[in-house]
């Protein structure tokens, strides 16, 4: 049996390949952008479908040629959506924005890729094996806070680990509608007020060029309210959010808890209703923010999570995935092995 697998990360802004094998660990990772609806015409998504399959057939070729790898490959992929059993992808709102058709990637990908076993999975669903390796609990909840809002809950006493349904449906709480107001943000999906929209990168982005807008006059010190005078469109998480929130600035950091609060309630209605030991957050912008992040989620779940049976919750209730892991890469390799050997994982 193979032990080396292609695996490759579908992310809403970028696409990330390596090698990864069977004992988890991933080589030199290849990173290009993805293809996706912002700044094209919602007309080209059958364009934008098949740009990424041409991408990444041409990188599973040469991650696989790189490392002498030969015909039968395995070729795990993660992507940043509802995918079912067959590998048919039921929506890609980061990618592809609203109203795409389900869109048969993994039978696309096998007739790009001849003699390849691919396998596809929804990105958390690959993370969410991956960290099943790495600690204790026995029910625990990733979350992803990145591009879009997404989670997987994994049951050790379930016998397909990860608990969606058939077609792909679960972990889809950033379609969840928080905000009813008329003018509530609009998700990728095309849904208003759903919290995808609110608590994600792109939400925080909007949130903070909306509030800087009304309030430039009020933290005169703020680095991002200096950049809001000037051009609001140009505050983005990288260049000032993310290191004004790191380095305690009131502005981003308020911007980052009204974001955020609505994520939090979500979560404690999950661990209310089915029993979560643990929530594991991954995904660019909450480990790029850190313990700024996890401070902000603890504060305001103890604020709101008053039930009695969390009052001797440790830390360790909330935690970071690990920086620098690729959660959702070697956890697509892991997963496709297992497939390969008959095993479970999906």
């Amino acid at each position: 049996m193979t032990k080396r697998v292609v695996a490759l990360d579908i992310g809403g802004t970028f696409v990330r390949s390596a090698i990864v094998d069977g004992d988890g660990a991933c080589g030199p990772i290849h990173r290009m952008k993805a293809p996706n609806f912002l700044g094209s015409p919602r007309a080209d998504r059958s364009r934008l479908q098949g740009e990424l399959v041409a991408l990444v057939a041409r990188s599973v070729t040469d991650v696989a040629i790189e490392a002498g790898l030969e015909a039968p490959l395995v070729v795990g992929i993660s992507f940043p959506g509802p995918v079912d059993r067959s590998g048919r992808v039921v929506s890609a709102p980061t990618l592809w924005g609203a109203g795409a058709a389900a869109f048969p990637l993994g039978r696309r990908l096998k007739e790009k890729l001849n003699s390849a076993h691919v396998v596809v999975v929804n990105d958390i669903t690959a993370a969410a094996w991956y960290y099943s390796d790495l600690v204790t609990a026995k029910r625990f909840c990733v979350v992803t806070v990145s591009s879009g809002i997404g989670n997987k809950v994994f049951d050790r006493d379930h016998p397909r680990g990860v608990l969606i349904s058939e077609d792909g449906y679960g972990g889809e709480i950033g379609h969840v509608t928080v905000d009813d107001s008329p003018d509530a943000p609009i998700c990728d999906c095309g849904g208003r007020g759903h919290l995808g929209g609110i608590a994600s990168g792109r939400g925080l982005e909007r949130l903070a060029r909306k509030r800087a807008a009304r309030e430039c006059g009020q933290h005169p010190e703020s680095p991002v309210l200096a950049v809001a005078a000037r051009n609001p469109d140009a505050i983005t998480n990288e260049e000032y959010l993310v290191p004004a929130i790191r380095a305690g600035d009131d502005f981003a950091s308020s911007v980052l808890e009204e974001a955020t609060r609505p994520l939090v309630h979500c979560l404690a209605t999950m661990a209310l209703g089915i029993g979560i030991e643990q929530f594991i957050f991954i995904g660019g912008l909450a480990l790029s923010i850190g313990e700024p992040y996890l401070e902000t989620v603890r504060r305001i779940w103890s604020e709101r999570a008053s039930y009695h049976m969390w009052d001797e919750r440790p830390d360790t209730f909330f935690v970071l995935g690990r920086s620098g892991d690729e959660p959702c890469l070697v956890g697509a390799g892991m997963v496709a092995l297992r497939h390969y050997a008959g095993g479970s994982g999906l």
